[in-house]
């Protein structure tokens, strides 16, 4: 899906969780949704295979600002689970753990992240739509 990596992944990610959540919710199944910090294993499989670059920590600092709004602002309530991309994987640059490159950095976003979500899903406050859909003219309406 190389048409569907890069700088337009939030705005894909956000619209396959539409076609996932209507399934789901048709069936009374619920979506928990994942962000990743990037991937690339063209190293290992090869140079035409789709990446998905770390951009030094926007990609996944976008995809969380995605996420949560998405837990917060789903008609079925706050959700308290997502599922973190990050296994070890250093051949597809999945890795949030300490590295020569990012330090410690993607786990103290982490840990900050968790708590700000942890702080702020019950909020009454207005859902805006993030920035990384409104600039593709997406809608909660649209990505929920």
């Amino acid at each position: 899906q190389p048409d569907k990596m890069g700088a337009g992944l939030a705005y894909h990610a956000a619209r396959l969780y539409t076609t996932y959540i209507t399934a789901a919710r048709k069936h009374g199944i619920q979506i928990f949704p994942a962000v990743l910090p990037g991937y690339d294993d063209r190293k290992m499989r090869g140079s035409a295979r789709p990446a998905v670059p770390r951009e030094d920590g926007a990609t996944y600092l976008k995809a969380w600002e995605l996420i949560r709004w998405f837990l917060r602002c789903q008609e079925t309530g706050p959700q308290p689970i997502v599922m973190l991309n990050s296994f070890n994987e250093w051949h597809e640059g999945t890795q949030i753990e300490p590295s020569l490159e990012f330090n410690d950095t993607f786990v103290h976003w982490t840990r900050d992240i968790k708590a700000g979500i942890e702080g702020g899903l019950a909020s009454d406050a207005p859902c805006p739509v993030p920035e990384t859909l409104a600039r593709f003219e997406c809608h909660p309406d649209d990505a929920l």
